[in-house]
């Protein structure tokens, strides 16, 4: 019986462990993001404005639009498919806020 409850207990503990380490990689990944489109808007903004300046800049401007606008569906997306997997595991929820 301690074989069997031993098991019981490693398995549980890696499971928390895996969960813990998923839980800070996720947090990780979400800064990360949030950084990199705070960046994007920035530059953006920066651009924008001394674009009157140097009319050259044109092109790199809407690099970083596009980029953004990019970088903005993709967001978008990965939520979209996270509620249709949070509908598929959970069933019916028609308040599903993102």
């Amino acid at each position: 019986m301690t074989l069997f409850t031993d098991k019981v207990k490693w398995w549980l503990n890696i499971k928390s462990r895996i969960k813990v380490l998923n839980i800070k990689y996720s947090k990780e990944m979400t800064a990360q993001s949030k950084q990199k489109e705070k960046e994007l808007e920035v530059n953006l903004r920066e651009l924008w404005l001394r674009l009157t300046d140097e009319p050259e800049l044109m092109t790199t401007c809407s690099f970083c639009k596009k980029e953004l606008a990019q970088f903005q569906k993709n967001k978008i997306q990965r939520k979209l498919m996270k509620a249709k997997y949070d509908l598929m595991e959970k069933g019916d929820s028609g308040n599903k806020a993102f």
